[in-house]
């Protein structure tokens, strides 16, 4: 994925935010696999329904895994968005738009489509009978910043420095011509109608896309300022503040764009990310992130990715310490000697019980790849200990093998198990991964009856709002 850093940054993120994220994925060289599940979207929750849990609970940002995957949700939240102009389709919803601007849809759509000839030679057909229509000129410039972008891609971005290279600040990351034929065409709009919002909002969104934060600050402000009440142009600005960032007026843009415009559900997403990464805070942030899938029913790879994140982060928030759900580290002078021994008696005797500790020596050494096979065996075989379900679990959760998590969360509980961390995580599951209500619901409930643990008062309060 690193390879693919560049691609990302044309998006959403600074140069400083970009180091950071390409330092973490460096050490983890992580991949994503798609197979995202079917499932219809939730009705809307307003905004005071979303749980606030207490500050008392220790946030999952001190854990250094947990920082890895939270960097990881906004990686793949962004990736599925560089192809082409599909970006702009995330902040254009017809109702939203004035005039005729909602024909840049299809304008634009046709560019993703490859119909770029067929796009071009619509508007200009208009613009040859209106020449001074201002709205022509909007879809115009949407025509070629979705050029620009196929352009930037089939080159490879090479024109800022090539794959795994980030750009100072203040680069422009769309240096081509597509995009300043945009740029042209926008400002003339300007001329036409100086207070049209839609001109601020592109030109906010082609200068987010050039990477140039207080161009699009202005330009986005301006939009607000025309029409305050549209969830697109508040969630452009808090956008636009991230890029110089100035993340306390992000935050506060995209709280008051959900308060006007609760409908448009990108805003959640962004806040979530906001506060993942940004402001550190756990609990609020996957929240946020959770109510943006619950409400997107697609089931595109930015989509998926993104919730793949999301349980990740939501996981070892849930189980903290992460740490001591694993065996306690082992020198090799104190683990040789007990595997030695371990290995005659498997030789001699092939127990259950013995298996499990090897597999747990296996832990205290790092050796996953080593203690994987044996629980999967146990739990094969019917004969694991909630010990072993637990520590398979907590592996396949670090290789992010959620379909294997939720499956043998399940079969765990099925063989008998009642220790109250597999109904938790079920809930987790439910809710963070197959996004289902209900389910998570009668998880959480059995985990209440089962007195829980100090994640107690959290789970009662997200209960209340489920």
């Amino acid at each position: 994925m690193v390879k693919h850093l560049p691609l990302t940054l044309a998006e959403r993120c600074s140069s400083v935010q970009a180091l950071t994220m390409q330092q973490i994925f460096t050490e983890l060289r992580a991949e994503i696999s798609i197979d995202p599940p079917v499932r219809p979207a939730i009705e809307d929750v307003d905004e005071a329904q979303i749980a606030k849990p207490p500050t008392t609970f220790q946030r999952v940002f001190k854990s250094g895994p947990a920082l890895a995957v939270v960097s990881a949700i906004l990686i793949g939240s962004l990736l599925g968005i560089v192809f082409g102009g599909k970006f702009i389709l995330d902040h254009v919803h017809p109702a939203e738009f004035m005039g005729t601007a909602s024909e840049s849809i299809k304008h634009l759509m046709k560019t993703n489509e490859g119909q770029v000839e067929d796009a071009q030679a619509d508007v200009s057909s208009h613009l040859s009978k209106s020449p001074h229509n201002a709205s022509l000129l909007i879809q115009k410039a949407v025509v070629y910043l979705g050029i620009a972008r196929k352009r930037m891609n089939a080159e490879g971005w090479q024109s800022f420095g090539g794959h795994g290279e980030v750009p100072v600040d203040g680069q422009d990351l769309l240096p081509c011509p597509e995009a300043d034929t945009a740029l042209k065409a926008l400002f003339t709009a300007r001329d036409l109608e100086p207070n049209n919002p839609e001109v601020y909002r592109w030109l906010a969104e082609l200068y987010i896309q050039k990477g140039l934060g207080p161009e699009a600050v202005q330009y986005a402000s301006k939009a607000v300022a025309l029409q305050d009440t549209s969830g697109v142009y508040g969630n452009l600005l808090g956008l636009a503040d991230l890029e110089t960032d100035n993340v306390g007026q992000a935050e506060l843009a995209f709280h008051s764009a959900l308060q006007k415009s609760p409908h448009y559900i990108q805003t959640y997403r962004n806040l979530g990310l906001l506060l993942l990464y940004h402001q550190n805070d756990t609990a609020q942030g996957i929240e946020w992130i959770y109510q943006y899938l619950a409400r997107e029913p697609g089931l595109d790879k930015d989509r998926y990715s993104l919730r793949q994140g999301l349980v990740a982060a939501a996981f070892v928030y849930f189980n903290m310490p992460w740490d001591s759900l694993f065996p306690k580290r082992m020198t090799f002078e104190e683990y040789e000697p007990k595997r030695k021994i371990l290995a005659q008696r498997i030789r001699d005797e092939n127990s259950e019980h013995d298996r499990e500790t090897m597999a747990s020596l296996y832990l205290a050494r790092g050796m996953s790849d080593a203690a994987m096979p044996l629980l999967l065996e146990l739990a094969k075989s019917g004969n694991a200990s909630p010990y072993a379900w637990k520590m398979l679990i907590c592996l396949q959760a670090k290789a992010e093998q959620w379909a294997s998590v939720q499956t043998n969360l399940q079969r765990a509980l099925e063989s008998g198990v009642h220790d109250p961390f597999f109904t938790k995580n079920l809930g987790v599951m439910q809710k963070y991964y197959l996004l289902d209500r209900e389910a998570t619901r009668e998880a959480w409930m059995r985990y209440l009856d089962q007195d829980g643990d100090l994640q107690k008062a959290k789970i009662m309060a997200e209960l209340s709002h489920l």
